[in-house]
């Protein structure tokens, strides 16, 4: 490589590593539940053990003070083990420090933010493309109507994101700034 010439990042696989971002996320700071729990509904894990984690989670977010140490507990004592320890890893919290449990509630807050429309924009962009493909086909007033709205939230989740190809707040490239 020459002078001047940035080595290229890895790109982060989306479909896997960001669902167990979010997750780890809501696991070491439970306290966000409340906040992010219809977001937590929404996502899609490939793997059914992590979904049968993430159901788990959201049936006890409506526990009263419900702390880290309690959730992990509860998902231990309800075999869940293996699944936790595929989330709350190195190889997680790495991409993302927010996610972990030493994280201020603030950054944590911030990242899931931002992973979440991280996550988003790939599915938000085929429903963009599809409602363009919609509205050439049929020129309606209600197709014309779920194409803008789709342009508004697919600009607001890039706002969010602020550069999707970013890295994640807190991880590798975010902490060699650091001073």
């Amino acid at each position: 490589m020459g002078p001047g010439v940035e080595p290229r990042r890895a790109a982060l696989d989306t479909g896997a590593l960001l669902p167990k971002i979010l997750l780890a996320t809501v696991l070491n700071h439970p306290e966000l539940l409340e906040e992010v729990a219809e977001e937590l509904g929404t996502i899609d894990f490939s793997a059914s053990e992590l979904d049968k984690v993430r159901a788990a989670v959201l049936d006890m977010a409506a526990e009263p003070a419900l702390d880290r140490g309690s959730l992990e507990s509860h998902l231990n004592d309800r075999g869940f083990s293996v699944a936790l320890r595929a989330v709350l890893n190195q190889g997680v919290y790495m991409h993302a420090g927010f996610a972990g449990a030493t994280a201020p509630l603030t950054e944590a807050r911030k990242g899931w933010r931002h992973a979440f429309g991280r996550y988003c924009l790939p599915r938000v962009r085929a429903q963009v493309r599809e409602a363009q493909r919609a509205f050439a086909e049929d020129g309606t007033p209600e197709s014309s109507e779920r194409l803008v709205s789709l342009q508004r939230h697919l600009h607001e989740l890039r706002a969010l994101v602020s550069g999707a190809d970013e890295p994640l707040p807190g991880g590798p490239s975010d902490r060699e700034q650091r001073p």
